[in-house]
């Protein structure tokens, strides 16, 4: 992942009521995506085949929640283009989102995840502390 950014897709599922988000599959961003120190592109094909995957080996109970992506250096607040791709998400008919997840992993080498959640009215974060060691391989 460090030096440069990285990314991929979050899959997984709401709890019946909708008060808790379960993330039970990364996808990373794929053999053709574009890394660089201060942007991630990822291959598109790769990450529609693979959530097309992982939704039918789930039966059909993971889906797609959003996007995750790599600050390293930096932190986690969202920038212009981040916040432009959360709205994208959301907006996405595709997607078929109420709510839209984009997970920042900033830092190095001491990592932090803050997790953004969108409505099409307002941004909310969690923050969630792991180890480096639990995401080296992204």
């Amino acid at each position: 992942m460090a030096p440069h950014e990285s990314g991929g897709v979050l899959m997984g599922y709401w709890s019946a009521d909708g008060t808790e988000v379960v993330i039970s599959h990364l996808i990373h961003g794929g053999p053709a995506a574009d890394r660089k120190g201060s942007s991630f592109m990822p291959d598109h094909a790769f990450q529609e085949a693979e959530i097309a995957r992982v939704y039918v080996e789930s039966g059909r109970i993971a889906t797609y929640l959003g996007d995750w992506h790599s600050h390293p250096g930096g932190s986690t607040n969202l920038s212009s283009i981040d916040r432009c791709t959360l709205v994208a998400i959301l907006r996405a008919p595709q997607a078929r989102l109420q709510l839209a997840l984009l997970a920042v992993v900033a830092g190095g080498p001491h990592w932090a995840i803050d997790v953004w959640v969108a409505s099409r009215t307002r941004f909310l974060v969690r923050r969630i502390r792991i180890s480096a060691a639990l995401i080296t391989d992204l």
